[in-house]
């Protein structure tokens, strides 16, 4: 029997998270069940969580030396981590890495199961060095970090322009030009051998150009020869985030804000030159939007809603000016990650 088939209310249950290219289904609290009264026949025969399989680990650490030792090797090498525990303690297995307790589930139609249990308001387990800057900053927690009906809001809200096939159709030609401006790049740098240099780093930059298109209404030159330094400086500054984030996720905040601080003092600065080039973009737009609304008519601009994002974010009102920047900038976090 499936350990993710019954949820118990008010336990401990698995659910969906992805961080730094790590994705695995973590612990969290739930109150609620896709289909509890389907399950009531079910529950009496739950396998309790503790009968879950999977490494013991050290007390307090978990296994996370396992992921940390020789340069992090683990952790860089997650996909083969997962496969050997998956050989070892099957399709469904846990363990504790650090402060968080890990269930991995391998097949498809358990982890269909976990999705479908969310419920209408889903909680997910909080990114500690996100969550961190966030308070440090005072910023908004975003779509990221908001639990609830907060959540609920912003989902609501960015949904229309970015799940909805009509409206995404109309980021159609931007992204192809951006594409186009992709492939005249990889056939000037690659060799006589057809092979191209670091083709991952062509590929990240092509997201993140994309991903710009769309939120930011403007291209911002990552395929400008040669690249401009500030274009150069949010890519790198990107990629940096995620493995520094990666690198203190499963540490306690504690910890890393007075004994690692090296790296919590890294994320700080990076977050802050990403937020103050996302800032400085979406007020530019900002004020161009609210200068074109004054000086054209309500039908013209229901057409410019329909096909900008960033315009529609910043005239719906339902979020505040620093709500919708968190917002925009972690959709192109998102973008990129993917």
């Amino acid at each position: 029997m499936s350990y993710t088939k019954i949820l118990r209310p008010n336990t401990m249950r698995a659910g969906c998270h992805r961080t730094s290219s790590i994705t695995c289904l973590l612990m969290r609290n739930s109150t609620t069940t896709a289909n509890y009264a389907e399950d009531q026949a079910k529950i009496a025969n739950a396998k309790p969580m503790s009968e879950i399989p999977g490494p013991k680990g050290l007390p307090f650490i978990g296994t996370l030396l396992e992921y940390t030792r020789n340069d992090s090797w683990g952790f860089k090498n997650i996909f083969t981590m997962t496969y050997n525990r998956r050989q070892k303690y099957g399709p469904i297995y846990k363990e504790k890495m650090g402060n968080e307790t890990v269930v991995v589930v391998s097949k498809a139609v358990d982890a269909e199961k976990v999705l479908r249990a969310e419920g209408k308001y889903p909680r997910r387990i909080s990114i500690a060095p996100l969550f961190e800057y966030r308070k440090k900053r005072n910023l908004p927690m975003g779509i990221v970090l908001s639990q609830g009906e907060e959540w609920k809001k912003l989902r609501a809200t960015l949904d229309k322009k970015t799940m909805r096939p009509h409206e995404v159709s109309h980021y159609a030609d931007r992204i192809s030009d951006v594409g186009d401006d992709f492939i005249r790049t990889l056939i000037k740098r690659r060799g006589d051998d057809f092979i191209i240099p670091n083709i991952e780093q062509e590929i990240s930059r092509f997201t993140v150009e994309s991903a710009a298109s769309v939120l930011f209404e403007k291209r911002i030159g990552m395929f400008d020869d040669p690249i401009t330094p500030e274009a150069e400086e949010l890519y790198h500054s990107i990629c940096k985030v995620f493995l520094a984030t990666g690198d203190l996720f499963t540490v306690p905040p504690f910890i890393f804000k007075n004994i690692f601080t090296k790296k919590w003092k890294e994320l700080i600065k990076l977050n802050d030159k990403i937020f103050a080039y996302g800032d400085a973009i979406i007020e530019e737009k900002r004020k161009n939007i609210e200068k074109k609304l004054q000086t054209i008519s309500d039908a013209n601009n229901q057409t410019d809603k329909r096909t900008n994002f960033l315009s529609y974010v910043m005239d719906t009102n339902k979020l505040n000016k620093r709500e919708a920047n968190v917002a925009i900038l972690e959709l192109l976090f998102g973008g990129v990650d993917t």
